[in-house]
């Protein structure tokens, strides 16, 4: 097995693996991504829930701010102590920032400090030490422009009791701070246990200033892509042999075809369909496209489609034409042809490299019934114009071969190619000429085409015609020649020989009865 194809196979092998391995990294991926935030929208939320109602019990409080420290007040202030599990103490505090009452009863001024700090208006969540308990505490304040206001202080330890645990997998960490970097809430792993790069992922809160962050070790995305991996791995294991199985039979096929064509060449296997040519314009048949057929005697009738492009790959088309052409001597040798009367032989790019192929025309139709100048010789848009083409066609042109571009259109060459292809006759791909009729801009585009064969002084052959309504549309426009089902299919020499002779060519036989019904095709083109 050759280099090339060996590659294939292994990469056959490989791709499904390769492409479903990257599929579980980004499910894994994906999916720890979500898992991180799920996790961190969760502690957001629950610092949210339980500070917003804090919050709106200091704001339904807020009237009471500036009131005088009397039982009353106090009582006021103490209920919303009973009301929320978290906060511990409310307390008033005036415009200096000076706590003066709490549900405990009448603070120590000397011990409150600075609780407002001078802020002016809305809610604010801080960490600071409670004047009564000493110790580290949330404090909700909620002041009014004039810097007095009400707060309540919370216990985080107790916070952090009440919110809802981590959901997540082993080692996570997670951490909920405050705007100035306080440590609010901290559960799970601790930091430093996740390694040296940890996956993170932060959420803010949209009503206080305060952060939820999720840390899971680096590995993490790799223990879930080990677990989709074993999830998803037979299914590639399978994709994987089916893919080498085709792989491995097209390699094969491919090495029979290459294979079986040399012997076809000894064995005489290959034959010669003639594809009538007829000049629409005055009904009668004025030549051939010679197309050539492999008849193995196992696989029966192998497609052209198959079989040339891998004649080509290796240059197996040069020996395989020139037998084509001997056998096209052969057919017409001795036979009276008109005149007028052409042959069409298909040439690969290849063969525009060097004058071999003029050598083998010279040699093989000179002082033949059927001449050099009885030929036209037909090149893709793949032919390339360089000198070395450029040299073959000049080459070509001194023996009167003409020289068509076939399947014009469906590739990439414009007028500027044109110009320097100087070809005889242009090819209307069959693409086109089958959407007369159903496609605007498809009409748009042949007539384009027959516009611009004439301003270049090129004949014009349409491929294809299938329909009396093409066939009608192409002799209005008055392009002299076609080929199609709707005349005739490829032909062995003898049938094509009784087709020929019937003058005039017998179209009318084989029309369909509705005007833009196709005539069934037998064999391809």
């Amino acid at each position: 097995m050759r280099s090339r194809e060996s590659f294939l196979v292994l990469l056959a092998a490989l791709l499904p693996i390769v492409l479903l391995s990257a599929l579980c990294w980004r499910i894994a991926d994906t999916e720890l991504h979500n898992q991180l935030t799920t996790a961190a929208e969760t502690a957001v939320s629950d610092a949210d829930r339980f500070l917003d109602r804090i919050a709106a019990g200091l704001r339904e409080r807020q009237g009471m701010i500036g009131a005088s420290c009397d039982p009353e007040t106090v009582h006021r202030l103490d209920r919303m102590t009973y009301e929320s599990p978290l906060v511990r103490t409310v307390g008033l505090y005036d415009a200096g920032g000076r706590l003066y009452c709490t549900s405990r009863g009448p603070a120590d001024l000397d011990i409150s400090g600075q609780i407002g700090g001078g802020r002016r208006g809305g809610v604010i969540v801080r960490m600071g030490r409670s004047a009564l308990m000493g110790t580290p505490s949330i404090i909700i304040d909620n002041s009014r422009d004039d810097g007095a206001g009400i707060n309540a202080v919370a216990d985080p330890a107790l916070f952090d009791e009440l919110a809802a645990p981590l959901a997540f997998a082993e080692g996570a960490a997670l951490q909920v701070m405050l705007g100035d970097g306080t440590l609010l809430r901290e559960t799970g792993q601790p930091v430093s246990a996740l390694g040296a790069a940890p996956i993170s992922l932060t959420r803010q809160s949209r009503k206080f200033d305060l952060k939820a962050t999720v840390m899971v070790p680096g590995s993490s995305v790799w223990v879930l892509f080990r677990s989709d991996l074993a999830l998803f791995g037979m299914a590639g294991i399978i994709l994987s042999g089916a893919l080498v199985w085709v792989t491995t039979r097209r390699v094969t096929d491919r090495q029979f075809l290459s294979r079986g064509l040399k012997a076809a060449l000894r064995r005489r296997e290959l034959e010669v369909h003639y594809h009538p040519l007829i000049d629409i314009q005055n009904d009668r048949c004025v030549g051939a496209e010679a197309l050539i057929r492999w008849r193995h005697p196992a696989r029966g009738l192998v497609r052209p489609d198959l079989f040339i492009p891998i004649a080509e790959e290796s240059e197996l088309i040069i020996p395989v034409t020139r037998w084509l052409m001997n056998r096209v001597r052969d057919d017409f040798e001795g036979v009276e042809l008109p005149r007028e009367f052409h042959i069409s032989i298909n040439l690969a790019p290849v063969q525009f490299r060097d004058t071999v192929i003029v050598d083998d025309i010279r040699a093989i139709f000179s002082g033949r019934n059927l001449s050099p100048a009885m030929l036209v010789l037909e090149a893709t848009e793949r032919f390339p114009i360089d000198d070395a083409g450029r040299k073959v066609i000049d080459a070509l042109r001194t023996m009167g071969p003409g020289i068509a571009l076939d399947d014009f259109g469906t590739g990439h060459s414009g007028l500027a190619y044109l110009q320097k292809f100087h070809g005889d006759y242009l090819k209307i791909d069959a693409s086109f000429v089958q959407a007369i009729g159903t496609d605007a801009v498809t009409r748009t585009v042949v007539d384009s085409i027959i516009n611009l064969a004439r301003d270049l002084d090129m004949e014009i052959i349409a491929e294809g015609v299938e329909t009396v309504g093409q066939l009608e549309y192409l002799r209005k426009r008055g392009v002299p020649y076609a080929q199609g089902f709707l005349f005739a299919q490829p032909l062995p020499i003898a049938e094509f020989e009784i087709y020929r002779r019937t003058n005039p060519t017998p179209v009318a036989h084989c029309l369909p009865t509705t005007a833009d019904v196709p005539v069934a095709a037998v064999s391809p083109a």
